[in-house]
């Protein structure tokens, strides 16, 4: 069996000749077709799940940003069976198999604006409350709660010892 080959540019060489052509970009297009893009993705990610689980299985967007080109984010969308540990850049969902449904679990922002969000609240309390209390409630270990909950491991562990060991 042949393997067709296609030759991609990296990254790192399209963000060159991009910066090259100094173009004006509108972000709401590149916005639009970003999260296109996405939920492309995170079908097929679903329809492998799908195929590879009999019951219920967790989706996970992760987004990394590259060391070399920082301005430059890469965007992972996987399956799993179990629950993950809720961490910065992270959205997570529940698939849940018998009412065919996708149900929202967290969206954490970057470490960077989850640090500001939590020492200066009040500044971004105003026009952000939902990401407010997002980053709270992750600081405060409801998500990592809720995840070993899903993951039936509750009962085991002192919630709030590992709580303020991962997240201070």
């Amino acid at each position: 069996m042949e393997k067709d080959t296609i030759k991609r540019k990296s990254a790192g060489t399209i963000a060159y000749e991009h910066s090259l052509k100094n173009e004006k970009c509108d972000v709401r297009e590149a916005s639009e077709e970003k999260l296109k893009d996405i939920r492309n993705k995170l079908d097929t990610t679903i329809e492998a799940a799908l195929k590879k689980y009999p019951g219920n299985f967790y989706l996970v967007i992760e987004a990394k940003r590259e060391l070399l080109i920082p301005s430059m984010v890469r965007t992972f969308i996987f399956h799993r069976l179990s629950c993950p540990t809720p961490h910065y850049d992270q959205t997570a969902f529940k698939y849940n198999r018998s009412r065919d449904e996708v149900e929202f679990l967290w969206s954490i922002p970057r470490k960077t604006t989850c640090q500001r969000i939590y020492m200066f609240p009040l500044e971004e309390m105003a026009l952000h409350k939902e990401l407010v209390n997002t980053v709270f409630d992750f600081y405060n270990g409801l998500f990592y709660r809720k995840a070993l909950e899903l993951n039936g491991e509750y009962e085991n562990f002192d919630s709030e010892q590992l709580v303020k060991e991962i997240y201070g």
